[in-house]
């Protein structure tokens, strides 16, 4: 949620709660054809704790301007995950909450200086 400050959105991270100022952006796919979508307002079954990769199902929404358009009466989420992106994602927030940066698997930290 770019819409809160880092810390407003760590403190609402480990929880299901819903900022009623948030805004969230998905990407979206089928497998074969991407899609943008943002919410018009917060929705309970959208949190920080949803894992990349999960499965929803849209019936109805608005579409305008190459937009989809959320709101809780046309998406529902019905679980799943992709591995893969769930341990990038696992990393990346690590990462974000202690401040620093984290290596990946394999990945060698820079030369010290001189």
């Amino acid at each position: 949620d770019i819409s809160q400050p880092i810390n407003s959105q760590r403190s609402l991270s480990g929880t299901n709660q819903t900022s009623e100022n948030r805004m969230f952006r998905l990407s979206l796919t089928d497998g074969h054809s991407n899609c943008t979508a943002v919410e018009l307002k917060p929705i309970p079954d959208l949190n920080f704790r949803v894992p990349p990769g999960t499965k929803v199902l849209l019936t109805k929404p608005v579409i305008k301007k190459n937009l989809v358009f959320l709101d809780a009466t046309c998406i529902k989420c019905l679980g799943g995950s992709v591995d893969a992106l769930v341990t990038e994602w696992k990393l990346n927030s690590r990462s974000a909450l202690s401040g620093g940066t984290q290596l990946r698997e394999g990945e060698l930290p820079p030369p010290p200086f001189p």
